[in-house]
């Protein structure tokens, strides 16, 4: 993960239970990502992460990589990164 990608920053763009987001940088594409990092001991994430990978549609962010870290025991899923805050956020302002 860490060869390909730089995390922007130091703050955690959304918290859930299991899980959180950080922005973050291709170092290739020069393009910026979203990286939700998973708990895997909290977490059924292979279930998460076939649905994601099957999804195609104008409306549903698009699961760019997949890295799993075995010495913390997380996954990280990387998504195009979409500028305006989280969709919670978004649904309780409008």
């Amino acid at each position: 993960f860490i060869e390909n990608y730089i995390i922007l920053s130091d703050s955690k763009c959304f918290t859930g239970s299991s899980s959180f987001v950080k922005k973050i940088f291709n170092k290739n594409s020069k393009l910026e990502y979203a990286a939700k990092i998973i708990d895997v001991n909290k977490a059924d994430i292979e279930k998460e992460i076939d649905i994601l990978k099957t999804l195609k549609h104008p409306n549903i962010i698009e699961i760019i990589d997949v890295f799993y870290i075995s010495k913390n025991n997380r996954v990280v899923l990387v998504f195009d990164w979409m500028s305006g805050g989280n969709v919670s956020d978004i649904l309780i302002v409008n």
